[in-house]
């Protein structure tokens, strides 16, 4: 995680607690379905003794053509705050938003509605 990792901080993150953290986006879109502002939202299972956690993960934006997604990489989810603001750098409109692309963090996600729609009846 970089240089300003301490693994006594991981510890009583990752091993002195239990539960699986949910990821949800809170997106918002312009007219044309490009992205106006993205966050992603960490909660905690309401099950185990469980906390936030500092993760590090990629995002994949879909346009919906069969084209690469775009990812932004290397997103790290605060362990203090629960909503997190990403930045965007791809101004096109957007079909969906997978959040934990390339499955790096260990959490469950749940997914915008214009994600869902997208999963669900393009996929």
């Amino acid at each position: 995680m970089g240089d300003d990792f301490n693994f006594l901080e991981w510890c009583d993150q990752w091993l002195k607690t239990a539960g699986v953290n949910i990821l949800e986006p809170v997106v918002e879109y312009n007219e044309d379905f490009s992205i106006k502002s993205l966050s992603l939202k960490q909660t905690c299972d309401l099950r185990g003794k469980n906390r936030l956690r500092k993760q590090k993960l990629h995002i994949a934006l879909y346009h919906g053509d069969d084209s690469e997604p775009h990812i932004i990489r290397d997103v790290i989810i605060s362990d203090r705050e629960e909503l997190n603001k990403i930045e965007v750098d791809f101004k096109g409109p957007v079909k969906a938003i997978l959040h934990n692309f390339e499955d790096h963090a260990y959490a469950l996600t749940r997914y915008d509605e214009r994600t869902l729609d997208f999963i669900i009846n393009d996929l």
